[in-house]
């Protein structure tokens, strides 16, 4: 898959392939997860939801003062960007599984905060 017209992020095509895999690997799903890829698109609508992704960021640790973002996330959001040519199309796959992963800490975030509610001691 070709990279869009918007999507400025570097493939590192012009590394050799190790340097390229790595680079490609560690950067990508970083920005995914922390926002900071508005910097590098010219599309509003990624701008937008980089913009919301570090907004839910904000309002997760403004409620829990925990993170979201765990094991399990950050090692399919590698596998994704693995498996994927563009940020684009690596961001349509990886989209879905951060929300699932923040609806997935709020309902053990629940559990939780009821049990310690319930406890008889």
């Amino acid at each position: 898959m070709s990279n869009r017209d918007y999507d400025h992020i570097s493939t590192f095509k012009d590394y050799n392939f190790i340097q390229g895999f790595l680079l490609k690997n560690l950067t990508w799903p970083l920005m995914f997860l922390s926002g900071t890829f508005i910097f590098f698109v010219s599309s509003k609508l990624f701008q937008f939801l980089g913009i919301i992704i570090i907004i839910n960021h904000i309002l997760v640790y403004y409620i829990s003062k925990k993170t979201f973002i765990n094991l399990g996330l950050l090692v399919l959001v590698l596998t994704i960007s693995m498996y994927t040519s563009s940020y684009t199309s690596m961001f349509r796959y990886s989209y879905l599984a951060l929300y699932f992963s923040m609806v997935l800490f709020f309902l053990n975030f629940e559990i939780k905060n009821f049990n310690k509610k319930n406890a008889i001691f």
